[in-house]
């Protein structure tokens, strides 16, 4: 087994090597299909994702391949073929490879419960591909690009939208708070005026404004401290959309996910 830690000197050796099929293997999260797209591109040699040919939603991973799509991809050579259980999926295919890259790096597998999970555990104690593996990329180097591709940023879109949601509700709160406050200076005008003898407090032009009236302009006010704290309030659209088909010309199932987050303001009619 070569040990190899850049991706420079991983394509120089598969390139050196010059397979017909070579694998991309490894955990779940450890950048297998960065890795092999970096490949296929430094070579110029298509890539097949394994996830490409799954059927959706189905809980489990080896038994969701469209296996007889798949089939028909691997007849064209060369190939980069990424994914997990690659081994497996192989031989139940009757397909054999040349050359096996293994990834190794720092993945946390939170939810050991997971069926997917537990099949790759299955997977690693049946096969051990790294055991089997021609070459093995280290792919947890500190200052390695492919771990800054894997790891989120601090000021991702879900990051900036909590922020705009957390900003918008404090500004309503203070709308409303504002609100609460000219309704009750008003009550208490009103009521002053009605209690008492209700003079003239305020000359505006040429008319004079009693205690109640004033009252009742200040507790009028309140209303439109609600409306713009009610306008004011964000709303958080999510969304997910799946599409899938199959491409005649390419012999491929392909399978795309598209998730996305909106912030819709109410006042926003675009």
């Amino acid at each position: 087994m070569k040990k190899i830690s850049d991706i420079q000197s991983l394509v120089a050796e598969i390139n050196l090597r010059k397979p017909s099929i070579t694998v991309v293997d490894g955990y779940p999260g450890t950048g297998k299909s960065t890795i092999g797209s970096l490949i296929s591109k430094s070579l110029d040699i298509p890539l097949v994702s394994l996830d490409s040919y799954l059927n959706p939603n189905q809980g489990k991973y080896l038994s969701s391949i469209r296996y007889e799509y798949l089939k028909q991809t691997l007849q064209k050579r060369p190939l980069i073929v990424e994914g997990i259980c690659s081994l497996e999926i192989l031989s139940r295919l009757h397909e054999s490879y040349d050359c096996l890259v293994y990834i190794t790096a720092s993945v946390a597998l939170t939810n050991s419960s997971d069926k997917v999970i537990q099949e790759v555990g299955a997977y690693h104690e049946g096969w051990n591909p790294c055991e089997r593996a021609d070459i093995c990329f280290n792919n947890d180097k500190p200052l390695n690009p492919l771990n800054v591709l894997r790891k989120k940023m601090s000021t991702d879109r879900t990051a900036i939208d909590v922020t705009y949601i957390k900003a918008t509700t404090q500004f309503a709160i203070v709308l409303a708070c504002g609100g609460m406050l000219s309704l009750v200076i008003g009550l208490v005008v009103l009521l002053s005026g009605v209690e008492g003898q209700d003079e003239t407090v305020v000359k505006i032009g040429g008319f004079n404004l009693s205690a109640k009236g004033l009252g009742a302009v200040i507790m009028g006010t309140s209303s439109v401290w609600a409306f713009f704290s009610y306008q004011s309030r964000p709303k958080y659209s999510h969304s997910r959309e799946v599409t899938e088909g199959f491409d005649p010309e390419s012999n491929r199932t392909y399978r795309r996910e598209v998730e996305s987050s909106t912030i819709i303001r109410v006042n926003d009619h675009s």
